[in-house]
């Protein structure tokens, strides 16, 4: 047994030895697992991101850029549209300003003859015009003036003048007549020439 012994020294260096360096080849393997599992865990992080992104990248090229272009046209066709719709109301207002001009007959010559008519002892207290339409309170001083009023619009070219409404009033002895004439403007008489 003393042989046997004599090997138990250098069994037991070997031992240690094989001990050490299958502890350090475990923690070797180990830590290169590690480091493989990590590299290849980043790796497939890496190349699902990288997927996500070129869909991400597909889905702006193809929706939204084309969602942006065809909204762009749109907006550009619906501003073309609001031109021509623009226009087309400027020609129209254009058009209903023409006719209410040919319309409304009274012209400043024509206001001018309706007072030049109207007698000295008739008074205007308000003056109402509208599409060739006129409409007066007026006051005198007596009958004579409210008929002579009625009388001098017919002739200047004033047509259907009537006197819808006449009152009386007495104020410190004195009568006077308060009267409403109306009347319109016959079509084609502008009285330019008077």
């Amino acid at each position: 047994m003393n042989d046997l012994n004599f090997f138990y020294g250098f069994i037991e260096e070997k031992r240690k030895k094989t001990r050490i360096l299958s502890i350090t080849s475990l923690l070797i393997i180990f830590f290169l697992g590690t480091a493989a599992s990590l590299v290849l865990y980043l790796d497939r992080d890496i190349y699902s991101e990288k997927m996500k992104i070129q869909m991400q990248s597909k889905m702006v090229n193809t929706t939204m850029w084309s969602g942006f272009e065809e909204n762009l046209n749109e907006k550009f066709r619906d501003n073309i549209k609001g031109e021509r719709t623009l226009e087309e109301s400027l020609l129209q207002v254009k058009n209903i300003k023409e006719h209410i001009a040919s319309v409304n007959k009274i012209t400043t010559k024509g206001l001018m003859s309706m007072f030049k008519v109207l007698p000295q002892n008739v008074s205007i207290s308000s003056l109402k015009v509208k599409e060739g339409n006129f409409s007066m309170e007026c006051r005198s001083l007596d009958r004579k003036g409210v008929a002579s009023t009625i009388n001098n619009l017919k002739a200047v070219g004033f047509k259907e003048v009537s006197v819808p409404s006449i009152v009386a009033e007495e104020n410190e002895g004195v009568t006077s007549y308060r009267f409403a004439i109306s009347g319109w403007l016959q079509e084609g008489k502008t009285h330019e020439n008077d």
